[in-house]
């Protein structure tokens, strides 16, 4: 009996290979030397044609576009490869140059969705090149039914289209699940209402780099925000957990100060944060509110209520604080301590929390011992578990004082750090990968 090889499995086994194989099946994330392909399906489909018609399908799971009218081009004369499109990242990053084979294939298109004349429609992007890449986008995910997960960088959010967008005429991507912006300016989200308009089912959403949110947004599906170095007032910042009536996870990291790149924004304090927040009392659970102390929230008159109050979230599971937001009596009047007691931390948190995390470490904080005072006074009965930024005897002397409590205390090391996932939630967190 000759031996068995690759070719000789049956169908089962190889769709299971293919899975392991494809990053969006298996979960894992692509190294960067294979951002653009996978080199495992992509050497299978090279075998023979048994393995390519197995095999590719899988490489569409998760497709990478810098030239997206060469994609479009591609999708429209295969159908059957767009129907395996479930992860969709684009970045147009090269000078688009549309051919007199493009202006074709667009005007069949347009044709075929009864949206005008082509030639018309290339000049106007034209004589608007930020228009161009959003409509093409578009136009290339009318051709992706299945497609959940949308990742788009170099978006100029700033710019307000002056087209009158009929490619958005009736068009829902039903299935889409989980947007990634990452725009290139410090722009308004507001401008990506149209957009955002199309995906009415999408449960997550990640932004990097945003400097405000102008208007009501239609995220009314939208379960998991996360907004990473981003700069915004508190006006936005209502307008935008206004537009997320189902919030149950929300992470803030502020960006680094660099003078004179705040201008006429006053960021807002977390005090602010969490009056804006308890809106959501019902429905959040995993909070996440990165500040520091070098902003220019504290160079001003301090608000006699800045630190707020948490205590109303009485669905809040998980909280992350970074405690070098806050001072010690060794620091200047001006920036608030917290906690200063036993009284001030239960006037802060809600009694609901199951983890806690302490990011940041300072001299003479002891955030730790008046946790655990507060913990054999009765409160916080579901706290397990509460995670420290802190290393050597500190983190021993830590860990020793909440063990004495029946609390475990885990050092927060840097994977921790990146995606604090035993508290915030890996069923979060896990789709923007």
């Amino acid at each position: 009996m000759p031996p068995a090889s690759l070719i000789t499995l049956p169908d089962e086994i190889l769709l299971m290979i293919c899975e392991e194989l494809c990053y969006h099946c298996s979960g894992v994330h692509p190294p960067s030397s294979e951002k653009k392909s996978n080199t495992g399906l992509c050497s299978l489909i090279r075998t023979c044609r048994r393995l390519l018609d197995i095999a590719q399908p899988f490489l569409y799971h998760r497709v990478e576009i810098r030239k997206i009218l060469l994609f479009l081009r591609t999708i429209i004369a295969r159908q059957d490869l767009a129907v395996h499109v479930l992860s969709f990242n684009y970045s147009e990053n090269f000078p688009l140059e549309v051919s007199a084979e493009d202006l074709e294939m667009l005007q069949a298109e347009l044709q075929r969705l009864n949206i005008g004349k082509c030639v018309e429609w290339v000049w106007e992007m034209n004589m608007h090149e930020s228009d161009i890449d959003e409509q093409l986008l578009k136009l290339t995910l009318r051709r992706l039914p299945n497609v959940r997960k949308l990742s788009m960088s170099g978006l100029f959010l700033g710019t307000k289209s002056p087209l009158k967008d009929s490619l958005n005429k009736g068009f829902v991507i039903e299935s889409m699940k989980v947007l990634r912006l990452i725009p290139c300016d410090n722009g308004d989200l507001g401008n990506m209402r149209r957009l955002l308009a199309m995906t009415p089912h999408a449960e997550s959403m990640m932004v990097y780099f945003l400097g405000c949110v102008t208007r009501h947004l239609p995220l009314a599906r939208i379960r998991s925000l996360i907004l990473r170095e981003s700069l915004i007032d508190a006006t936005s910042l209502r307008r935008l957990i206004d537009s997320c009536p189902e919030l149950e996870h929300f992470e803030y990291y502020v960006k680094p100060y660099e003078e004179g790149s705040y201008g006429y924004l006053v960021p807002f304090t977390w005090g602010q944060a969490q009056r804006k927040l308890c809106s959501r009392r019902n429905t959040l659970k995993r909070l996440n509110l990165v500040f520091g102390k070098d902003y220019p929230l504290y160079l001003r008159e301090m608000e006699p209520d800045y630190l707020g109050s948490l205590r109303d979230l009485d669905k809040l599971e998980a909280l992350w604080v970074q405690t070098t937001s806050f001072g010690t009596d060794e620091d200047d009047a001006t920036v608030p301590i917290f906690p200063e007691d036993i009284d001030h931390l239960v006037k802060m948190l809600p009694e609901s929390l199951t983890c806690l995390g302490f990011c940041g470490s300072h001299n003479n904080w002891d955030g730790i011992e008046i946790l655990a005072e507060a913990i054999e006074e009765g409160h916080f009965p579901r706290l397990e578990v509460v995670m420290v930024e802190q290393e050597g005897e500190i983190f021993e002397d830590s860990r020793d004082i909440l063990a004495s409590v029946g609390v475990v205390c885990v050092p927060l090391d840097e994977e921790l750090y990146d995606h604090f996932t035993p508290c915030l939630g890996d069923e979060y967190l896990r789709n923007f990968e």
